[in-house]
């Protein structure tokens, strides 16, 4: 595992590693949720270097079930973390960067990731650009999106929605790549909780700057959708209707000027 443990500050040991017994639980998926639940309450309360280093040999196993579940475990566990700080979070940033790749670990990386992007500015966690970059370009170049799924995908685009709503600045260097790995995401995508979503990559929320930049392709992957034919089904309970749907498109489609050759001959 690439981490550089020196960086999460000093670790205080618990006698025997007392918390394996926490890890152990989490690991198990025919334990009740609630036990995932207290497990990882009980394992924010250890010191992050300890845990990481302790976490060494599940997360880096070749055993995909027992390094799925053990990059989760992480992810949870730094999502609950109240007190992560600025060298914790690049590192962590790095290693869930790099972890998007493997296809198993996908969920916790992609969990992982958003906590440490939803960072608020005064935030002394908050990721530098170099590092919303580097998860920017992976996320748009090594993860298939469409191959992932539903629960995954949603955090796809809510990292991506993250990024261009909050670190707008880190994606100067990849205006094109961005545009294409937006695209890729949107293409073919028929859930309605991620549609939902990437309105604000659309116009609802996104600088003006950014659809400039990601030009008329992006424009016809969104507006594709038109008209909305979405009728959600009896007993539905994602909260999601046509009117939401509908809604997010007009605004989207009505959100920069440069899309109008897409935009004004569905109009007519």
């Amino acid at each position: 595992m690439d981490f550089d443990t020196s960086e999460f500050g000093d670790s205080v040991s618990m006698p025997g590693q007392a918390w394996r017994v926490q890890v152990a639980e989490f690991m198990d998926v025919t334990v009740d949720g609630m036990k995932h639940e207290e497990a990882v309450s009980k394992l924010t309360k250890v010191p992050l270097l300890e845990l990481v280093q302790g976490l060494d040999a599940e997360l880096t196993t070749e055993d995909s079930h027992i390094r799925a579940r053990a990059t989760l475990l992480l992810s949870e566990v730094v999502t609950a973390s109240a007190n992560l700080n600025y060298a914790s979070a690049v590192q962590l940033g790095s290693f869930f960067t790099a972890r998007l790749p493997d296809w198993v670990s996908v969920r916790g990386s992609l969990k992982g990731t958003l906590h440490l992007l939803r960072a608020p500015p005064s935030s002394p966690r908050t990721l530098p650009a170099q590092t919303v970059a580097s998860i920017a370009h992976t996320l748009l170049t090594n993860v298939a999106v469409q191959a992932l799924v539903q629960a995954d995908r949603m955090l796809w685009f809510e990292c991506m929605l993250c990024i261009l709503e909050a670190h707008l600045g880190a994606l100067e260097a990849i205006g094109e790549e961005l545009c294409q790995g937006l695209v890729a995401g949107l293409q073919d995508e028929k859930d309605p909780r991620c549609l939902f979503l990437p309105r604000a990559e659309g116009g609802g929320g996104a600088d003006p700057a950014v659809l400039r930049a990601l030009g008329r392709e992006l424009g016809e992957a969104v507006c594709c959708y038109f008209p909305v034919s979405f009728r959600p089904p009896p007993g539905d309970v994602r909260g999601i209707s046509r009117a939401d749907l509908a809604g997010a498109l007009t605004s989207a489609m009505a959100g920069e000027g440069a899309w109008a050759e897409v935009v004004v001959p569905l109009a007519l």
